[in-house]
């Protein structure tokens, strides 16, 4: 399999995309055919690494079902993590910027 997808039994996972002297287009014509052959598979596909909003809405219009990276959220330690779920505490992308003046 080639370096950066792995197949499981239903899903396609698309990691960060790093190729030597490559342009932009280039990474988002191999991402976007891999998004394809996940769905021409009939997987659910998932892309690894998004780091940004533009990433994450350029991978949402290519059809990838599914994103994870800092985009998303940091990595946290677990007892964080139980107090996200438990509601205790907001997801650092709901938290709204302290005003300012």
């Amino acid at each position: 399999m080639a370096e950066g997808v792995e197949d499981s039994a239903q899903f396609l996972a698309l990691r960060r995309i790093r190729r030597p002297a490559s342009r932009a287009s280039d990474n988002a014509e191999l991402a976007r055919t891999i998004v394809r052959l996940g769905q021409s598979l009939q997987l659910v596909t998932v892309a690894e690494g998004v780091e940004d909003s533009a990433q994450f809405l350029a991978l949402r219009r290519m059809g990838c079902d599914i994103g994870q990276g800092y985009y998303f959220g940091r990595p946290m330690e677990s007892e964080e993590i139980g107090r996200l779920l438990l509601g205790d505490e907001l997801s650092p992308l709901a938290k709204k910027p302290a005003a300012t003046g």
